[in-house]
């Protein structure tokens, strides 16, 4: 939610909490003229448990709605109860480049679909799991051995191949 709110107000050429702001948990950076407010799953859960209409919310967006786990599906199955019972006004939108777009509309009473092509472009996929399980050790977030071997990883990828990397990290 910070990083998402951090690059839309950048976009807009402002600091977040003026047009875009962000709550997550134990920290709100909103403003009076904040219009877009990204939250995660959590707050927006607690937000429907305090106000089951969501009242000055106009529309909300599961991005990545693809992303399947219990908060995300509990959040849209309250969100249309919602706009089925209380908010029929409400815009919900379900938003993913890999999902089935068709069965979310559908779930939306039969919202329409806008697809958005992008460009595509090759890509190969080079798995290269570390030799052995990484475990942070105390006191630090991150395995050190496990940022050698991504180190390692790219800087062969760089000298083999032209073009970009893109790496995945649990």
């Amino acid at each position: 939610a910070r990083a998402a709110a951090r690059r839309m107000a950048w976009l807009l050429g402002e600091k977040p909490g003026g047009s875009v702001g962000h709550t997550v948990r134990g920290e709100r950076v909103v403003g009076r003229d904040t219009r877009v407010e990204v939250v995660t799953t959590g707050v927006l859960l607690q937000r429907l448990q305090r106000d089951q209409e969501l009242s000055g919310v106009d529309a909300v967006v599961l991005d990545e709605c693809h992303e399947r786990h219990l908060d995300a599906d509990t959040a849209a199955a309250f969100l249309w109860d919602v706009r089925e019972t209380l908010r029929p006004e409400l815009r919900l939108v379900a938003a993913s480049a890999t999902t089935d777009a068709q069965g979310w509309a559908r779930l939306l009473g039969g919202a329409p679909v806008v697809e958005a092509e992008g460009v595509s472009h090759p890509v190969e996929v080079v798995w290269a799991p570390p030799a052995r399980p990484v475990r942070p050790p105390h006191g630090l977030r991150v395995d050190p051995a496990l940022l050698a071997h991504v180190a390692a990883v790219v800087r062969r990828a760089l000298a083999e191949r032209t073009g970009d990397v893109l790496c995945f990290l649990p």
